[in-house]
């Protein structure tokens, strides 16, 4: 598989860009792994250089991690329960150990479905609303996204109070 050529958009260390290079290329994988038809998702969760657990979106989710989670968390209802108990980062955090994720980073990756390991395109892959209260909740520190215009980009969850 040829490399993706991206725009790192954090830090200035030639190390990290490796290690983030390395990092979207395991993503990636594991986004062709995925049986989406629209759009395919790989994660990676990670802590320093440790992979803590690997994942990608699919029908099937730890339902009750995710509702667990979030109910210890505070939240009520089922309008964050939708579909997403099938995302890429649910899975890469059940596949983890929800426990072991606190401090962790989650970098994902989304390509189309018709995707060409030779002329490599990534989407934008931010995270759901779901998804971000469920990282936020476990404690996870980042989130590295790739914005679709060939840049990875890194948001810091900041914890609830």
């Amino acid at each position: 598989m040829r490399l993706p050529v991206y725009t790192v958009l954090v830090g200035p260390c030639v190390h990290e860009s490796l290690k983030l290079r390395r990092l979207v290329q395991m993503a990636t994988r594991q986004a062709l792994m995925a049986d989406g038809t629209r759009q395919r998702l790989g994660a990676v969760c990670f802590r320093g250089n440790s992979i803590l657990g690997v994942g990608h979106n699919g029908p099937h989710g730890p339902v009750g991690l995710v509702v667990d989670t979030l109910t210890a968390a505070g939240f009520r209802g089922d309008d964050m329960l939708h579909t997403s108990v099938g995302h890429a980062e649910v899975h890469t955090v059940n596949n983890a150990g929800a426990a072991s994720v606190e401090g962790s980073t989650i970098l994902v990756v989304r390509i189309p479905a018709n995707y060409d390991p030779e002329e490599p395109e990534y989407r934008k892959s931010h995270p759901c609303r779901m998804c971000t209260e469920f990282m936020r909740a476990l404690k996870v520190k980042a989130y590295f996204y790739t914005d679709g215009r060939g840049n990875l980009r890194k948001t810091t969850l900041a914890q609830r109070r």
